[in-house]
């Protein structure tokens, strides 16, 4: 880890020694850190101190063998416990000048008010000390030396030495390294750029100053103190060059090569990452550059780098807003360097350790400042409740900046590098101070919430008034250092206090404690002697009845003996007896038993002719029935012109003109006839793959009714009476049964009705085209819609208002159209949307619809009847599940995967090695199955799930059972053979029909993947398409490079639900060889045979070329 102290700077001629005294004594002031020199000179009698990273430093005197050496610096102690002055750490306590709104401002209201206040009494130093302070002190620069301020001190630098010390020290700019030359020019470049830019703005800085500090800003601050905070009053540091006077200032380049430690730290990882990302959002959340990406980013990245920098401070939230406000004035890597000098230097790191202490140190000197300047206030807060610690612990964590307008927080930061820590004190206290009228007005609750939040709009965007307000507030060095003082030791003596309060404590705890126990014990003791004595005389007790019952029982055994003598005797003559008359019966049996062998083989021949006999009599009943089966359709399709019943089956009669009049179907009635369980489950199969095929077509913009012909010609056919089929009656029953099947599966819930609904309509409405008008109006006519023909004298009364609201067909005049059109007239609500495109002539409640638009209602009619009826059916569905045999069935209908089950591998199986999976999947496997093969190589697992839904998939590739060992094994390469072979050998070969029930599973098809078993955390089973968040749906199909218009496409699909179809667009835009609109993917071996099938035709059509091109060279 890197170390947290700055690099000294060397060759400071006025504080070296001459080469004699550097023999005995040398003491380079350059060396220590002033805080440990302030603290000693304040303390001389301790023997460690904290420097300014809070770390002890150990110091020994060359005086402390010394008899007449006392302290170097010893103050006269105050026997009030108050607070010391002197004649420079007097308070001003006419602070509220108000603002007279001008520009010009005298030094003079900046200069300290010096009171007649009696100066403490210094000790005289040891005579050794002396000497060598002098000699030291007489060497220093003319013009870093002033006249004495102590009379109490015997050298007349000596004062001026313990002043400088005390104040915040900007020593280190001395001496510049080669990094902070090359910043001061590069800051005098851009300041030349402004000052040539010009402008009002530009005009009105006094660019020469600033030129000044740049290049010697040590001297300005020793020289020239008062024109910088002139400076700092009207305008502060120029926003333009403000962070790189800041980096200057601070000296942030000179520590150590940040550029490295930064890209370092950068990239490792912090614990607290994660409370660092929950604060970028919070941290100025309403600035254009942190609502940004890259803004939060940045932040992220200084805060986290800091974290593992300092690892004792780690990271708090009021640490964020110091580095968001270096941030919005340089890049990373300086704001790093900055916020390093901030809490190294500039002492700020004491804020945010664990203790906390320099950050209890200002509130503790606020709160007394603020007690003797302003007591009636403090008064006032006190009465409310109101303690420091309420509000001054945000405003100097993060530096005012949490509520206090941006600029004002960059004034802030101007004057913090300027004067030091000290100033944000005299920040506070200027804050009080402008706000004290409406402070004294306010409540508990308005108090604190004021303090928090709005103090800071008085000054609006004023920074000169705010920076003018904190100067006048003269808080003296000496002051404010005994203060600290004060502080420490009342801390000591409270943490003293507070070790022997619970040292007596613990002491009085171990007591009580110990006489618990003995008084425990004790109790113990008694219970137990009790107990001792009830089991004596409970033992006498039971020793006197054991003697009783012992001789009870010496007479009991001599009768027992007697009894078994007797019956032994008795015993042996029964068993003779017994034994000849099994003997007898053991004869019988075998008698019986040749019998019966006897008949047992004419049985069993009989047995064998009987059976060769029903074989035959089962084969003449199939033909039988088959022939019976033929001839009752072929009758039906007769009985159709006939109009007569020509098969009674079961006592029923059959009758097509009777229960199937017309092809169309509202489908009013149940089915009239029996169906068996495979009826039952095929049709319904049958009629959803129609369904189906109707939703896909629809959603891929196919041409609907080609595909709805296609596949209605294969599962669901249905051809008019005018074909005079032989199947009609079939094909008919075969329609309604699916029809009632799906009904009653498809009724659970609103979105499986509103689905069916959608597909029968469609369906429906395709049926009822291909018709011909005359069985379109055999149909409307049995289904008795309520709907009134027109009579041509009906017509020619209303022909104009018809005429106008008609559309007839191309080619024809209305008048002409009118003449040949049939109009119905319906109730006006069942056609709301003709009405809506004024397409029909509505007049009393009625419309007069034309036969050509009469599909939209008849539509109507049927997507209200069976809306109704699915909800009838979903209120009966309780009671149709209780037969068993139908549950299933209706509970995975929809569900079922009905193509290629992929279970059976034959010549395929050993075509795909163990070392071919991994470069296959990545080819042509779909997604669901890269996410599982890349978990697998990332973690070398993959949980029960995912290992059953990736091996059935690569078992349907063609990998052979051994080779799927192979695979596995290397795949789990973080165990052993053993724990392999015991805990998931067995699993590859249960999947391949080698063990337990030793079934050939399947592959898992897309609706098994989608439908069943989600998966949770840790889990990477299941469809990205379905199971993964859109967010990360979209990260991992960016990995895929796919464009943004087919990403859109693809998340459109996965909103909608349709999956299925997501995965069959992901397909067509990673493989762009496809021409066209692909069927749906249903399975994931089908995406992969697909996509396998398009590389090796590409092969083949490559192979000839090249063939050709060999031929030609």
């Amino acid at each position: 880890m890197t170390t947290l102290y700055d690099i000294p700077n060397q060759n400071r001629e006025y504080y070296s020694t001459s080469d004699s005294e550097m023999e005995d004594d040398v003491f380079e002031l350059n060396e220590y850190d002033l805080d440990v020199v302030d603290d000693a000179l304040l303390n001389p009698n301790n023997s460690e101190y904290l420097d300014h990273f809070g770390f002890k430093i150990h110091v020994r005197t060359d005086d402390e063998s010394s008899s007449d050496d006392d302290s170097d610096y010893d103050e006269r102690p105050n026997s009030n416990n108050k607070p010391l002055t002197s004649d420079d750490d007097s308070v001003d306590t006419n602070l509220a000048t108000p603002h007279d709104g001008g520009t010009n401002h005298s030094k003079k209201e900046f200069t300290k008010t010096n009171n007649s206040i009696q100066s403490p009494v210094i000790s005289r130093p040891s005579q050794t000390f002396q000497q060598r302070q002098s000699k030291r002190y007489s060497e220093i620069p003319h013009h870093l030396s002033g006249s004495p301020r102590s009379p109490a001190s015997n050298h007349k630098n000596f004062d001026k030495l313990v002043s400088k010390f005390r104040r915040f020290s900007h020593n280190d700019h001395q001496y510049d390294s080669e990094k902070h030359l090359q910043l001061k020019e590069e800051a005098l470049a851009e300041l030349q750029i402004y000052r040539e830019k010009g402008g009002i703005e530009n005009n009105s800085i006094d660019w020469d100053f600033w030129a000044l500090v740049i290049k010697n800003f040590g001297r300005v601050i020793d020289t020239q103190m008062d024109d910088m905070r002139q400076h700092l009053i009207h305008g502060g540091i120029p926003s333009p060059i403000r962070g790189l006077m800041w980096q200057i200032i601070s000296k942030s380049r000179d520590s150590f090569d940040m550029d490295t430690e930064y890209s370092i730290l950068r990239k490792s990882s912090s614990p607290f990452e994660k409370q660092i990302e929950r604060d970028l959002t919070r941290t100025f959340p309403n600035h254009p550059y942190f609502m940004q990406e890259s803004g939060r980013q940045s932040l992220f990245n200084v805060a986290k780098a800091y974290s593992i920098f300092d690892q004792e401070v780690g990271y708090c939230q009021g640490l964020a807003f110091i580095i968001g406000c270096l941030l919005l004035h340089m890049a990373e890597e300086d704001a790093f360097c900055v916020l390093i000098k901030l809490m190294g230097k500039y002492g700020l790191r004491g804020h945010f350790t664990p203790r906390m202490e320099v950050l209890h140190q200002h509130m503790y000197q606020f709160d007394n400042v603020f007690q003797q300047k302003l007591p009636v206030i403090h008064r006032h807060m006190e009465n409310e409740g109101v303690t420091a610690s309420m509000y001054v612990s945000q405003w100097f964590i993060t530096l005012f900046s949490y509520r206090c307008p941006i600029e004002l927080s960059f004034r802030v930061i101007d004057l913090l590098l300027v004067e030091g820590t000290q100033i944000l004190v005299q920040i506070a206290l200027a804050l009080i101070i402008r706000n004290q009228e409406k402070i004294l007005k306010l409540r508990f609750e308005s108090l604190v919430d004021f303090l928090c939040n709005g103090i800071f709009n008085i000054f609006d965007e004023d920074g000169d008034s705010f920076v003018e307000d904190t100067y006048r507030v003269d808080l003296p060095a000496r002051f404010m250092a005994r203060l600290a003082q004060q502080y420490t030791g009342e801390e000591a003596r409270e943490s003293k206090s507070i070790s022997q309060e619970d040292n007596l404590r613990r002491i009085n705890g171990q007591l009580s404690e110990h006489i618990r126990s003995v008084e425990n014990s004790l109790n113990v003791l008694k219970i137990e002697n009790k107990d001792l004595t009830q089991q004596i005389i409970t033992t006498k007790m039971h020793v006197a009845s054991t003697e009783d019952e012992k001789d009870q029982l010496r007479h009991q055994l001599n009768q027992i003996k007697a009894e078994f003598e007797q019956y032994q005797k008795n015993m042996s003559i029964a068993y003779e007896k017994q034994l000849k008359e099994l003997s007898l019966q053991n004869r019988k049996l075998c008698e019986r038993n040749s019998n019966l062998v006897a008949q047992l083989t004419d049985t069993e021949n009989l047995l064998i002719n009987m059976k060769l006999s029903f074989v035959e009599r089962e084969t003449e009943f199939e033909a039988l029935k088959r022939q019976l089966v033929i001839n009752r359709f072929a009758a039906a399709a007769e009985a159709a012109n006939k109009g007569k019943a020509v098969y009674t089956e079961n006592g029923k009669n059959y009758n097509l003109q009777k229960d199937y009049p017309s092809r169309l179907n509202f489908y009013l009635k149940p089915p009239p006839t029996e169906i068996t369980i495979e009826e039952f489950e095929g049709f319904a199969l049958d009629r959803l793959q129609v369904l189906r095929a109707i939703e896909t077509a629809a959603l891929r913009n196919k041409d609907l009714k080609l595909e709805i012909q296609k596949t209605v010609e294969e599962y669901l056919p249905l051809k008019s009476n005018s074909s005079k089929s032989d199947t009609l009656y079939e094909e008919r029953r075969k329609d309604h049964i699916s029809h009632f099947v799906l009904r009653m599966a498809y009724c659970r819930n609103e979105e499986l009705r509103e689905w069916f609904i959608k597909q029968e309509c469609i369906l429906f409405k395709y049926r009822f085209e291909q018709d011909s008008q005359e069985e379109k109006k055999e149909f409307l006519r049995h289904l008795n819609l309520n709907w009134k023909m027109l009579t041509t004298e009906e017509k020619e009364s209303m022909r104009e208002e018809l005429q106008i609201c008609s559309k007839p067909k191309q080619g024809l005049i209305t008048g002409d159209y009118i003449d040949q059109e049939t109009f119905f007239e319906v109730d006006f609500e069942k056609v709301p949307q003709m009405i809506g495109r004024r397409d029909v002539y509505v007049r009393r409640g009625k419309a007069y619809v034309p036969m050509s638009e009469q599909v939209n209602i008849v539509m109507l009619e049927y997507k209200v009847y069976l809306k109704k009826a699915l909800e009838a059916t979903s209120r009966l569905l309780p009671r149709l599940e209780e037969d068993d045999r139908l549950r299933p069935i209706l509970l995975n209908v929809e569900k079922q995967y009905m193509g290629k089950t992929y279970n059976d591998i034959g010549s395929a199986a050993g075509t795909v090695s163990a070392q071919d999976v991994d470069a296959f999947v990545q080819r042509h496997a779909p997604l669901c199955m890269r996410n599982l093969n890349d978990a697998l190589k990332h973690d070398k697992h993959l949980k029960h799930e995912g290992r059953l839904q990736f091996g059935l998939f690569i078992k349907g590739m063609g990998l052979s059972v051994e080779e799927a060992l192979v695979f596995w094994r290397k795949a789990f390469s973080n165990i052993s053979d053993d724990k392999f072979q015991k805990q998931y050998a067995y699993n590859v070969r249960y999947n391949y029909g080698l063990e337990g029930k030793r079934v050939n599973y399947s592959p898992y098809s897309c609706s098994k993947i989608i439908t069943s078993n989600p998966p949770s955390s840790g889990d990477n089973h299941g469809c990205p398409f379905r199971h993964f968040s859109l967010t990360n749906l979209e990260t991992r199909l960016a990995r895929d490079n796919i464009s943004r218009p087919d990403m859109d496409q693809i998340l459109g699909l996965t909103r909608d639900k349709h999956y299925q179809l997501a995965c069959t667009k992901h397909f067509e835009v990673t493989h762009p060889q496809v021409y066209g609109k692909m069927d749906a993917i249903e399975h994931p071996n089908q995406y992969y045979e697909a996509s396998k099938k398009l590389d090796e035709d590409a092969e083949a059509a490559e192979k000839p070329a090249a063939d050709l091109m060999e031929i030609d060279g």
